[in-house]
């Protein structure tokens, strides 16, 4: 038989599962979302900047999104409960010699949903010049991977049958 082709991209976004052959969600419920990330084993440098963006399809409540965890390599971080918006400056001086940026939410205008990742040298409080320094390292040891996680209701005038979208957009160091 010939062999079946599958996608080896690493990055991808899992929504909830739903019911049935339609796969239908209660409208009542939280729609839990984790959009995954990886610098590939194959990549020669770490992720300085990571900017991950998610365009909300019109169906979701975007006035009730909120952000979950997120992680990557060994970090974990549980966002504090009902937050639709985060900003840190995350301390790894000790431990790696660079902080990061975590700034996470929602645009309500556009409803577009966003979380960026900067590494910032302490000496300057900018990005780091040496492209060896970043926060994200190739995937060779399983520290280069992570995840951010939200959810969010549908509309409550969102019809029984309606179609929920997701589709994200990660972006490494551009």
């Amino acid at each position: 038989t010939p062999p079946v082709p599958y996608s080896r991209d690493p990055n991808m976004i899992v929504g909830p599962a739903g019911y049935g052959i339609e796969q239908y969600v209660a409208a009542s419920e939280p729609m839990d979302y984790t959009i995954y990330f990886e610098d590939d084993a194959e990549a020669t440098a770490p992720v300085q900047r990571l900017v991950i963006t998610q365009q909300l399809d019109p169906a979701l409540d975007v006035r009730t999104f909120r952000l979950g965890g997120l992680s990557w390599g060994a970090f974990h971080f549980d966002m504090p409960e009902n937050r639709a918006f985060f900003y840190d400056r995350l301390d790894f001086t000790a431990t790696d010699g660079y902080f990061i940026d975590v700034a996470a939410g929602v645009d309500v205008t556009t409803a577009e949903a966003f979380w960026i990742f900067t590494t910032i040298d302490p000496a300057t409080g900018e990005m780091p010049l040496n492209g060896d320094v970043g926060f994200l390292p190739p995937n060779t040891e399983g520290y280069g991977s992570g995840f951010v996680e939200y959810s969010i209701r549908p509309r409550s005038d969102a019809a029984t049958g309606e179609m929920v979208d997701a589709l994200a957009t990660i972006v490494f160091d551009i």
